[in-house]
């Protein structure tokens, strides 16, 4: 797992699923969704993303934060809304 992947960096800010769960009020279920790579709704990602130091993270990767935000919850899309496969 990655920092730049959305799996790694709820897991390198709040060291596990359920920790992830119980700070942003979703079931089990739900989360498990996200680590098994399941689309998220435009909702569920303004949620996810609040929580995130996507920023921070992006300065310390030296990339900019919508190029980031870009890489975690749309892998396949580039930010010229282009595919990447």
């Amino acid at each position: 797992m990655s920092i730049d992947s959305l799996e790694g960096l709820i897991i390198l800010t709040y060291g596990s699923q359920i920790n992830f769960g119980k700070k942003i009020l979703w079931n089990k279920n739900k989360v498990s969704r996200v680590f098994q790579g399941q689309p998220l709704s435009g909702k569920e990602i303004e949620e996810v993303a609040i929580l995130l130091p996507i920023q921070k993270t992006a300065e310390k990767l030296n990339m900019k934060e919508e190029e980031l935000f870009m890489k975690i919850f749309f892998p396949s899309m580039s930010l010229n809304g282009t595919n990447n496969e």
